[in-house]
């Protein structure tokens, strides 16, 4: 779980997004970490280099990442 207690958790699903993390999480996680909210990316089973975006940024106190090793598949229901 990411280190930081908080009240708020940010979920990030990821599938095939390194490009777009790689812009948008030094600023998300700077953002979370001056709020004190947690920040969890899920990279759901992606073929692109996402894996090693996220590793780049695993120092992070506020961040965890997890991992399925194929994309799940999901059923939404309204």
């Amino acid at each position: 779980m990411a280190n930081c207690e908080s009240n708020l958790t940010v979920v990030i699903p990821a599938y095939n997004e390194s490009e777009n993390l790689q812009n948008i999480l030094p600023e998300t996680i700077r953002h979370c970490k001056q709020k004190g909210y947690d920040l969890i990316v899920v990279d759901d089973g992606s073929k692109d280099a996402t894996l090693y975006v996220l590793e780049q940024f695993l120092d992070e106190e506020c961040l965890e990442v997890v991992r399925h090793k194929k994309k799940p598949r999901i059923w939404w229901c309204n």
